[in-house]
């Protein structure tokens, strides 16, 4: 059996490709959990794009979100692996993280 990640795009929540998953189809309460989470996070301005996906018995997810223009990389970064922890705490099951920083204004 596969399950569809959720995806949350422009504060859509969407299902995309299939893979692996015992626990069940995307959630629209998960997605907006993990994005409450990320946006908890100081710094983060919008969530861009996220992806959560079952696998196996786990999520795994991918975030894109907005933090300011004005930041070094390297500030970017520290909210990027805040962002990470801060999911990796409040989302149950989540196992795994990818957070890309984009700044304001970008495409």
């Amino acid at each position: 059996m596969t399950a569809r990640p959720a995806v949350r795009l422009a504060g859509r929540v969407a299902c995309g490709d299939r893979v692996s998953a015992p626990r069940g189809d995307c959630s629209a309460a998960l997605v907006d959990q993990a994005t409450a989470a990320v946006l908890s996070v100081t710094g983060v301005q919008a969530v861009r794009e996220l992806r959560l996906r079952w696998i196996g018995h786990t999520l795994r997810a991918e975030v894109d979100v907005t933090v300011s223009s004005d930041l070094s990389q390297a500030e970017a970064h520290d909210i990027a692996h805040d962002v990470q922890a801060r999911l990796l705490d409040r989302v149950r099951r989540l196992t795994a993280a990818t957070v890309h920083p984009s700044p304001a204004g970008s495409r």
